[in-house]
């Protein structure tokens, strides 16, 4: 099986050209696709993204290097994956439905096929995610599969080759879109899971300038962040108390500012009411 998954991801990146035939002419499932092979290729990103977060951690405005935590990380990871079985079937029903608008034939298996082995490129470049400074060239890496997908159109879904730009146009921008309403639903979930450890913000009163609120709100902020260690805590304590005093010598300036203006005022009343 891994022979055959790695036979696949060479031809399909090297010679797409000879390859996207072939993969028309398999009788592979819809299931023998996704667990044989979109399975595996999405673990890429999602473990290299697991461990680069927990190991080597992402830099945080105001606090510095922070890793994720271990049970944060794994919630995001499981997201990732549903998510990434979702889009796949959504741009592949897209797929199949465009098909006859633009000469094509439907073909519900062909366009899994298609819209599968397209994402190659960005799956097997979600290794990069290891680094989490080096994940846009899992991106970069991505934009080659339009191409696979340009050249997998007429193979797969029959439509003319000179019809495939367009199809490739309409599909990719239909995608854009689905890809952003996804990514805000994951964006919501996962913040949604990061919210449950807000809970303990609730002695962060206006008299949080004390260590021990200081101390709860770092411990609160540094689990949604991910982090750890007492160094990581500590490190929010320090940007927290930073942005306190802050905060503290805008009011104490906007105060100095407005006592003039009072001042005046009074001293105006005083002389209407003489």
């Amino acid at each position: 099986m891994a022979h055959g998954i790695f036979a696949r991801i060479k031809g399909i990146l090297l010679s797409p050209s000879t390859e996207w035939p072939l993969i028309a002419a398999e009788p592979k499932t819809a299931g023998e696709i996704y667990m044989g092979y979109v399975l595996p290729l999405v673990a890429i990103g999602v473990v290299a993204t697991l461990l680069g977060c927990t190991l080597i951690g992402v830099s945080v405005p105001f606090i510095g290097n922070v890793k994720t935590g271990i049970v944060a990380a794994v919630l995001t990871a499981v997201l990732q994956f549903v998510f990434a079985f979702v889009i796949v079937w959504l741009i592949s029903w897209l797929v199949d439905v465009l098909a006859p608008t633009f000469g094509g034939q439907r073909d519900s298996l062909r366009a899994l096929k298609v819209t599968a082995y397209s994402y190659t490129p960005a799956w097997v470049a979600g290794v990069f995610h290891l680094i989490p400074m080096l994940g846009v060239l899992a991106f970069i890496a991505g934009l080659y599969g339009l191409y696979l997908l340009y050249l997998g159109l007429p193979v797969l879904m029959h439509c003319p080759k000179d019809k495939s730009v367009g199809y490739t146009i309409v599909t990719v921008l239909c995608a854009i879109v689905m890809a952003v309403v996804i990514g805000v639903l994951s964006a919501c979930a996962i913040g949604g899971l990061s919210l449950l450890g807000l809970g303990t913000l609730g002695k962060f009163s206006s008299q949080s300038d004390t260590a021990a609120d200081t101390t709860i709100a770092a411990g609160a902020l540094s689990n949604i962040f991910g982090g750890k260690s007492e160094a990581d805590r500590a490190r929010v304590g320090d940007a927290i108390s930073k942005l306190g005093r802050m905060g503290e010598e805008a009011e104490r300036a906007e105060r100095r500012r407005a006592l003039p203006a009072r001042r005046t005022r009074g001293q105006r009343a005083a002389r209407r009411s003489t």
